[in-house]
């Protein structure tokens, strides 16, 4: 079935059977979602030059994106991520908290993070508790004024 993306590129996603899964993958990106009911695995990404690192562990509730984020494709990073949340949404720790510590993210990124934090708003209901952290050099005003912008995202 066809998937829009954000980059308006249109993907075929493929759906395979692999050692008692349903897998759904599509070429266009590097993203693998197992619909079985095992438990949720752990959700990295190693940073580079251009992108933060990610460690979201469904078992504990805490998630990290951490370092720079000025990625080439914000779409092929981001939207794994986004994919991942939302199946997270359905099997959540009781308590899940998102800690945000960038050091320079571009414009695309910010994009992201609001469409981030807009999903992870629907956490936040009776028996769930979420928190946002957001972690920036106390000599840089510039991320503290991101951190409220977008915190005041959650609010509204």
């Amino acid at each position: 079935f066809p998937v829009t993306i954000a980059d308006l590129k249109v993907c075929t996603w493929i759906r395979k059977k692999q050692e008692g899964k349903i897998l759904l993958t599509s070429p266009c990106i590097p993203f693998f979602l197992s619909l079985s009911n095992s438990p949720m695995e752990k959700f990295t990404r190693t940073p580079t030059e251009y992108t933060p690192l990610v460690e979201f562990d469904p078992q504990s509730g805490q998630m990290l994106i951490s370092g720079k984020s000025v990625p080439f494709n914000p779409s092929e990073f981001y939207i794994p991520i986004f994919d991942w949340l939302r199946f997270y949404m359905e099997h959540q720790a009781s308590e899940t908290t998102v800690t945000i510590a960038l050091s320079y993210c571009n414009s695309s990124t910010i994009n992201w993070l609001k469409d981030i934090l807009k999903l992870l708003k629907k956490m936040d209901k009776p028996g769930n508790n979420f928190s946002l952290v957001w972690q920036h050099d106390k000599n840089d005003e510039d991320s503290l004024e991101l951190g409220q912008e977008l915190s005041s995202s959650l609010l509204s």
